[in-house]
């Protein structure tokens, strides 16, 4: 199953981003998952605010979760693809 990105607390409507903070780990009630920002900017509207631990990251830091997002789906689908920078 692929990983959805973009997650939304639907009571607090606050959107995580997978990997960027705690709470995409232990998934808070309600949550809608989302594959684009932008169904998720459909979905809750002008309302959505970004979770304040996810916008602390830097670019160098979501470069580093990319890096381990992708190395788990290679790992998941038994590839022995190198990536290197």
């Amino acid at each position: 199953m692929p990983i959805r990105y973009f997650i939304i607390n639907s009571k607090t409507t606050t959107m995580h981003i997978y990997g960027g903070c705690q709470q995409t780990k232990v998934r808070p009630v309600p949550i809608r998952l989302f594959d684009t920002p932008q169904e998720l900017e459909v979905y809750a509207g002008r309302k959505l605010k970004l979770c304040e631990n996810c916008r602390k990251k830097t670019p160098s830091d979501w470069y580093m979760i990319l890096m381990n997002m992708l190395d788990e789906e290679l790992t998941r689908r038994n590839l022995s693809t190198r990536i290197v920078f």
